[in-house]
């Protein structure tokens, strides 16, 4: 109890709206959201629909870590308060109970359980009252609801900092014309995924667009940039590129963007990546508010998807498995990162042994030979198993969720990820069924694997296909990089 607080000398001076967002979001109102002086009523659902929420907040609280939260002695004037600001009524005797029992209090946890209250729900929506006519639409309605991405909009359109804003408006003029050329660094994709971007690119915005597979290094070694309208890679293409090309990003005529795929745990190495690029894209929610300190524009959230194989390899591969007998063995294989994510590899190496026989293994990633293999092995070695443990660094939907639904197996993952719903609604979760069990529980993990396994058998031949056919539908790269793309051209129609 040494490092709690008390409600005095955290929350009660607070105005309530500051109140509200330190509840909700775990941090003070930004300048930009102070000067709007937004109302109460209007805060609650922007705040709870927010991507900044959902990842501090998730709706199991059993997965509240309290070592990544403020800890507090429960004071009845501050449970008082936290109801009368969110619900607009006083706690029952027994809710403040409850919560004066918790000893000590996390403030994240009682948020989550008033903002994702029935009655929370009932009387503001869950969700955007706008509805969106096209996919293109939707990523600009995500972009403006989305409270963190807003308000690097708002930074962006009123063309602050320092003047370097007015040199991006022009650098992101390029985006209007009708003919884009984009060069790209990125993982699988084959020329029939680049034509389907390019289609839809133009179905969309009406915008012709051709790729250059290049790098940065590459682009600076031949002078040939200013060719290019836009460059897009992501975070793995960097680590030996960013030291060395730092001037050309800095003075570079094109725009220059970074998907980054690992922003909710390489922090050092992506808040560089946000100081050097004009656009920033992270791939998951939770751990990017850090990302809004550096120069670059960030983007609506890109979730991970399949990125070994291009959806051309898939198909057909997964014709010559699709009727395969498989294994009932748990599978995951994973990378050891010394000193990164000690708490999740050592909850997977328990469970290869609780769980024996399994095919559950945490290997150094200096010892790991699965990407020597070639394509189609490694496609099929892990379509050779019914379920597939889906554990993340922290928090995140990591990429081998959509592996596992394109070889059509089920997926098993932690309780409360936060941007799963991104990707798939309820029905769909519980149609494939991506099956979850609790964080760091054993017991729970097996349980999980039991029933995935049991769900596989009952689905059978159609359940294979319909997980499979899931991700090609909307899981590969090039689905991600249209949705980028699209977004990125909305902004430059929009605000230039």
């Amino acid at each position: 109890m040494a490092n709690s607080k008390n409600y005095s000398e955290t929350f009660a001076p607070l105005s309530d709206e500051e109140f509200i967002y330190l509840l909700g979001l775990g941090r003070l109102p930004s300048e930009w959201e102070r000067k709007k002086n937004v109302e109460l009523a209007l805060l609650r659902p922007k705040i709870a629909n927010s991507a900044e929420f959902e990842a501090r907040n998730p709706r199991c609280p059993e997965f509240v870590n309290d070592g990544f939260d403020l800890l507090m002695t429960p004071e009845p004037d501050f449970i008082d308060r936290a109801y009368r600001i969110v619900l607009e009524r006083e706690p029952t005797i027994e809710e403040m109970n409850l919560w004066m029992s918790e000893t000590p209090l996390n403030p994240a946890k009682l948020a989550s359980a008033l903002f994702h209250s029935d009655e929370f729900t009932c009387r503001y929506g869950a969700h955007p009252s706008e509805t969106p006519n096209s996919p293109a639409e939707h990523r600009i309605l995500q972009f403006k609801t989305d409270t963190t991405n807003w308000d690097l909009y708002c930074t962006y359109v009123s063309k602050r900092r320092n003047g370097q804003d007015h040199r991006r408006a022009d650098k992101l003029l390029r985006l209007k014309k009708s003919d884009l050329t984009v060069g790209l660094n990125i993982f699988a994709m084959d020329f029939l995924d680049l034509e389907q971007v390019s289609v839809e690119l133009r179905r969309y915005h009406g915008v012709n667009v051709s790729f250059e597979i290049t790098s940065l290094a590459a682009i600076r070694d031949s002078h040939s940039g200013s060719d290019i309208d836009l460059f897009l890679t992501n975070n793995n293409f960097l680590q030996h590129d960013l030291a060395s090309c730092r001037e050309l990003l800095v003075d570079s005529p094109f725009i220059s963007a970074c998907w980054l795929w690992d922003n909710h745990h390489l922090f050092g190495f992506s808040s560089d990546v946000a100081n050097c690029f004009d656009i920033i894209i992270p791939a998951h929610s939770n751990g990017q508010t850090y990302l809004h300190g550096g120069r670059a524009i960030v983007g609506s959230v890109a979730p991970c998807c399949v990125f070994q194989w291009s959806s051309s390899e898939v198909a057909f591969y997964f014709e010559q498995i699709v009727t395969q007998t498989r294994a009932d063995e748990l599978y995951g294989r994973f990378n050891g990162y010394p000193g990164r994510c000690g708490l999740r590899d050592g909850f997977l190496r328990q469970a290869s042994e609780a769980l024996y026989p399994s095919r559950v293994s945490v290997i150094p990633v200096e010892e790991n030979k699965f990407f020597y293999a070639t394509n189609q092995d490694r496609f099929n070695e892990i379509a050779g198993f019914k379920a597939i443990v889906c554990n993340p660094i922290y928090n995140d939907v990591p990429a081998r969720v959509f592996d596992a639904l394109a070889v059509g197996a089920v997926p098993i993952v932690p309780h409360g990820l936060p941007d799963l719903s991104r990707c798939f609604d309820a029905a769909a979760q519980v149609a494939f069924p991506i099956v979850s069990y609790i964080p760091d529980n054993i017991e729970s993990l097996r349980a999980a694997t039991r029933a995935a396994i049991a769900a596989f058998d009952a689905g059978g031949a159609e359940g294979v296909k319909l997980r499979h056919q899931a991700a090609m539908d909307g899981h590969f790269l090039h689905h991600r990089l249209t949705a980028m793309l699209s977004e990125l051209i909305a902004l430059a129609k929009s605000s230039c």
